[in-house]
């Protein structure tokens, strides 16, 4: 049995803040191989076609993990990349903003959650994010099929900002994939997950006795 991590669908599920199709979220960019550059590159695009949008980053700096800031390679990337935000004109689109515990509130603004990542687990930001009606954006990367539906992953930043501009445009079908992503992500619900676990080290219990979560 393979049991997948929870979300709380009760705590996140909270309406959307006006203008969110415009906002990407990112959260966390530590180690390097979580690919901000990625995300750089997308919001580069978007804003050649519509400047509404905005790219926040939420999370630790490079800097507060002194095992990766010591690492050269490491340093030399994420300085390469700041120096890029703050010489060019993306300087005023994009926020980087503290880690905290309450995902729900901040995500309240976010319309789309990337996973640009080269490597990841299962990365509960964007299965955080479909709860609260965010559209995930997951780079094509080995195993995110085993957690996401085809329709949420792109192969690269151009793709990823095509698929952004037909939806968050005025006749688009943002809303379309934000009900859409709420309705899949019920299967990783908190009260989902601990009945796997149940059933798990437990006897099954008869389907007629198992709850219905809606």
């Amino acid at each position: 049995s393979v049991i997948p991590n929870a979300v709380s669908v009760a705590d996140l599920d909270r309406p959307g803040l006006p203008g969110r199709r415009f906002r990407l979220g990112l959260v966390g960019v530590v180690p390097l191989r979580k690919r901000l550059d990625r995300a750089v590159d997308l919001l580069e695009i978007l804003r050649a076609h519509d400047e509404r949008f905005t790219l926040h980053v939420r999370g630790r700096m490079p800097w507060e993990y002194p095992h990766e800031w010591r690492k050269p390679l490491q340093r030399e990337g994420y300085l390469d990349l700041f120096a890029r935000l703050g010489a060019g004109p993306l300087r005023e689109a994009v926020a980087f903003e503290p880690f905290g515990a309450d995902m729900g509130s901040w995500l309240t603004k976010i319309g789309w959650v990337l996973s640009p990542a080269t490597t990841e687990s299962f990365h509960l930001a964007p299965v955080e994010g479909m709860v609260s009606g965010a559209v995930p954006v997951v780079w094509d990367r080995e195993g995110a099929r085993d957690v996401f539906d085809d329709r949420w992953i792109v192969a690269d930043a151009q793709a990823a900002a095509q698929r952004i501009l037909d939806a968050a445009d005025a006749e688009g079908d943002w809303a379309a994939l934000s009900d859409l992503a709420r309705t899949e992500v019920g299967r990783y619900d908190e009260r989902v997950v601990a009945d796997l676990w149940r059933d798990a080290v437990l006897p099954p219990r008869p389907r007629s006795e198992r709850p219905s979560y809606t």
